[in-house]
């Protein structure tokens, strides 16, 4: 199964999913026009920020998660901080 995954940013750090889709592999892309920050409950921008950059631009900074063949990832586990409105995409692949 394949599929993408578009995730809103709002003012804090945004879930990528609200309830958990496990998958075997996801990458993560910035298509935005702002730099965001991917990683736990705990990512931002502040100061030297927290996180995985993901630059802006184009093509915008990305990041794989995977391929595993042991465990899942699980997209609930996943925040991304940013600019409000932003949209970031993810390529999940099971």
């Amino acid at each position: 199964m394949v599929a993408t995954y578009q995730v809103t940013l709002g003012s804090a750090a945004t879930q990528v999913s609200a309830t958990p889709v496990n998958a075997r592999q996801v990458i993560f892309q910035n298509n935005s026009a702002a730099n965001c920050r991917i990683g736990d409950n705990q990512v931002t921008t502040v100061g030297n920020g927290r996180g995985i950059l993901l630059s802006a631009g184009s093509p915008g900074g990305s990041l794989n998660a995977g391929s595993l063949v042991a465990f899942n990832v699980n997209l609930a586990d996943w925040y991304i901080y940013g600019t409000v409105g932003s949209v970031i995409d993810a390529l999940v692949i099971d």
